[in-house]
């Protein structure tokens, strides 16, 4: 019983940020040091019952956090990065876009690269 209220109490921790405010921990450390004075005969038998809810409890957030920091890499776009106006693959794709004056403007966010690749031999 009380293993499942100390495994309660952290998944409140975990999964509802309400419950990490200083306030609401502060009252509930002085809540339970309130209790142990009360009843000192029994707080080592409680801190005993309880030590498997606390267990689990460090478990799970071990997992959360794993699994929230994969999704956060996950999340992460590859290649794709904003360039200034001042930085040279624009200046590159604004010289490559005006030598193309027919051709619709060129975005500065990739690097373009002007270059000619043969596709075969020539014969003389």
């Amino acid at each position: 019983m009380l293993s499942g209220a100390a495994l309660s109490c952290g998944l409140l921790l975990i999964y509802f940020p309400r419950c990490r405010h200083p306030a609401m921990i502060f009252s509930g450390g002085v809540a339970t040091l309130a209790a142990m004075l009360a009843v000192p005969e029994l707080a080592a038998a409680t801190a005993q019952a309880s030590l498997l809810g606390l267990i689990l409890a460090m478990f799970a957030w071990a997992l959360k956090s794993g699994v929230d920091y994969r999704e956060s890499r996950r999340s992460i776009v590859r290649g794709a990065r904003a360039t200034g106006s001042e930085s040279k693959t624009a200046r590159l794709a604004a010289l490559t876009a005006s030598k193309h004056e027919g051709a619709p403007p060129l975005p500065s966010t990739t690097a373009m690269v002007a270059m000619e690749i043969p596709l075969g031999e020539s014969t003389p």
